[in-house]
């Protein structure tokens, strides 16, 4: 009887507005994610025209898109294991410094796209997307003959 009681009292907490938004928050997250994957992976790379080496909203927006989908599932904390709320919580926190600091300030050299950091040292020009995008196309081993005789500056 008293845990049924218990129960209720847990779920009592889960109220609508709270799983719409977390349903809400969620479906943002997946969406920013999936366009962010699709910066990431595109034949021609359109932040490149933007990228200055600073900040980047186009690189940030898969860490912005976990970082919500995290706040979405924080949301079910209630009734969610422990264990399981901490370690979306550490994610949350590592996601949410990543995207507010590649948004606002400056984007980690070492999140870059390893294609990308290959094509600098191989000298092609940094602010053009197809020659970017070419580069991209290489086989890897092609890509890092390309840094080692630095073909194209």
């Amino acid at each position: 009887m008293i845990e049924t009681q218990m129960a209720l009292l847990v779920l009592e907490e889960l109220t609508p507005g709270y799983i719409f938004t977390g349903i809400v928050l969620n479906l943002i997250g997946l969406l920013s994610w999936w366009q962010g994957w699709k910066v990431y992976t595109e034949a021609v790379p359109r932040f490149v025209t933007t990228y200055r080496g600073w900040s980047s909203p186009l690189l940030s927006l898969p860490y912005g898109g976990t970082w919500l989908f995290c706040m979405g599932t924080i949301v079910w904390a209630p009734v969610a294991p422990l264990t399981l709320m901490r370690i979306i919580s550490i994610i949350w926190f590592i996601n949410g410094i990543v995207m507010f600091l590649g948004f606002l300030v400056w984007f980690p050299r070492f999140l870059l796209p390893p294609w990308y950091r290959r094509a600098l040292k191989a000298g092609v020009p940094r602010h053009d997307p197809y020659a970017m995008g070419a580069f991209k196309t290489l086989p890897v081993e092609e890509q890092r003959a390309a840094v080692a005789e630095n073909r194209f500056s």
